[in-house]
Parts: structure tokens; C-alpha cells; sequence
């Protein structure tokens, strides 16, 4: 990953972790989440934590540029329980 990362709104319309050769854009359906994250891993602990930062309807995106696609990557969400 590199040392210098900036996240932006980046795009509702990609599905999960999308790498478009200079950034990686997130997108994250759920109905109830008001406050997704996506957490960073490079081995553990956690290396960053960073709020999404935009919705369109149903789906929270933001697009971290100068990042790399990586397997150690996931969002997490809170809100009210749907079970």
C-alpha cells in the first residue's frame, strides 16, 4: 500500500473492492447501516480504520486512492440489528 492514501466519495456502481490502477473504490450495500467503515490490514492489528464516506441510496462508497486491492481488507458497519 502506499504511504500516501486519500479517500474520496468514489462510486456506488462497483460492486465490493474495485482497484482502477491508481486507487481501490469500496462499495457496501445494507438497508440499516449508519456508520460503515473500511478497515485496513496489513497483518494484524488493524492498520487504519476510515468511515465511508458517501451513500446513494442503499450503498455506501468511497474510493481510497494510492491503496492496492488486498485480501486483508473489509468494511464494517453499524446500526440497528435486523435479526
Amino acid at each position: 500500500m502506499s504511504s500516501v492514501l486519500r479517500l474520496d466519495e468514489g462510486a456506488p456502481d462497483l460492486s465490493g473492492a474495485s482497484f482502477d490502477g491508481a486507487g481501490v473504490n469500496f462499495a457496501l450495500f445494507s438497508t440499516p447501516a449508519e456508520k460503515p467503515e473500511l478497515c485496513l490490514f496489513g497483518g494484524v492489528p488493524e492498520r487504519a480504520r476510515l468511515a465511508l464516506l458517501a451513500r446513494t441510496g442503499d450503498v455506501w462508497h468511497s474510493r481510497l486512492s494510492g491503496a492496492q486491492s488486498g485480501p486483508h481488507d473489509c468494511c464494517r458497519a453499524y446500526g440497528p440489528s435486523t435479526s
